[in-house]
């Protein structure tokens, strides 16, 4: 098993310098900048907790956050820069404990699971690491039960080099005889050599071709969602969905905003509601149908409130006529690139707020009963 201590005050062995001296200079970005001058040097040990309960009983919600200001140590894990998007985040149905992404764009997902094996959870997890096209997959427990390593395991063996799949096991250590403890995490599910040795974070999709009606479609929706960030910097345009009909973006705790072409042809932009509830997204989309009129007016675009039997999630969206991308002309393909940029900001003007703020009012007042 690989061990990655957590801490943020490790320094590197001492190097001579020119002048005879040494070189103390800390491992981590952040005490590089507060880098002091050497002195002597006490070697001590570090000691496993085995009670990490009784030390550390809040670590489910704390370590989530915690990682997210030590992002490095799992940029050492997966093997590639990683930027923040977010920790104990809401996606869809799934909440992730943290959400990055690397170097081409692409979701990594930090999914924790500290009550043993939820393989509902795991399932989860995957469907939103689909959602979202992402690059890697990490789990994290307190100890990886068997099932949920040997799908781990599968999931490693079955899929290709450009989506891989981490077990981590998170312990304590004691350092010294102090009463100062570290996290570390053990990595006991990784992607086989040639996986890790193919390249960090963020390699090329290659080996995965892109139909030519979804490259269009795609490229289509970069344009689009490239033109919204211009006047709506707070809404990011998410990694490339390879070989997908749709794309996610500005997920929040009543679910994610999206563009999608339907089997017809028509494009829609929609407010995907799927808090990870069936009867909350019922119940949030009939507060929103409810005065239907007012959002109507206030985003000037004609909305549709749609139920979506059988599927758990509900929308609000509006749609674009049918246009074939691979034969439409310019000045057509421009006309959609408006239509789409002007309807997604001013939906997500008029509703988002209401949305973000009543499903989390409806998850508070489930949580009650």
């Amino acid at each position: 098993m690989d061990g990655t201590l957590l801490t943020t005050t490790t320094t590197r062995p001492a190097a001579a310098d020119s002048n005879g001296g040494t070189d103390t200079a800390p491992t981590t970005r952040a005490a590089r900048h507060a880098a002091t001058p050497a002195g002597p040097r006490i070697l001590g040990r570090l000691r496993r907790v085995t009670d990490v309960d009784e030390v550390w009983p809040t670590m489910a919600e704390d370590l989530p956050a915690w990682l997210s200001l030590n992002v490095d140590l799992l940029e050492d894990v997966v093997g590639g820069t990683l930027t923040v998007v977010g920790s104990d985040v809401l996606v869809g149905r799934v909440r992730v404990g943290l959400r990055a992404t690397d170097a081409e764009g692409r979701a990594v997902l930090v999914v924790a699971d500290f009550e043993g094996s939820d393989l509902e959870r795991l399932g989860s997890a995957l469907s939103c690491a689909a959602a979202l096209d992402a690059s890697a997959v990490v789990w994290l427990g307190r100890h990886l039960h068997p099932d949920v390593r040997r799908a781990l395991d599968w999931l490693n063996e079955r899929t290709d080099h450009t989506v891989r799949f981490f077990g981590v096991e998170v312990g304590l250590v004691r350092l010294g005889d102090d009463d100062a403890f570290a996290p570390v995490l053990d990595v006991a599910v990784r992607p086989d050599d040639a996986a890790m040795t193919a390249g960090p974070v963020g390699r090329s999709r290659a080996a995965v071709p892109e139909s030519a009606e979804n490259r269009v479609r795609q490229d289509l929706y970069a344009e689009i969602l490239a033109a919204v960030a211009l006047s709506r910097p707070a809404i990011e345009a998410p990694g490339r969905n390879h070989n997908s009909s749709w794309i996610s973006f500005a997920e929040g705790p009543f679910g994610s905003w999206g563009l999608t072409q339907a089997s017809d042809g028509r494009l829609r932009v929609e407010a995907r509601l799927d808090c990870g509830d069936p009867g909350r997204n019922t119940s949030l989309l009939e507060l929103m149908d409810a005065t239907s009129s007012q959002w109507a007016v206030a985003s000037g675009v004609d909305l549709e409130f749609e139920r979506l039997p059988g599927r758990g999630a509900c929308r609000i969206a509006a749609h674009h006529p049918a246009v074939d991308l691979l034969t439409a002309s310019e000045a057509e393909r421009m006309g959609v690139i408006v239509w789409a940029v002007r309807t997604v900001v001013a939906m997500h003007d008029a509703m988002d707020v209401t949305l973000r703020g009543r499903a989390a009012l409806l998850a508070d007042v489930r949580s009650f009963r």
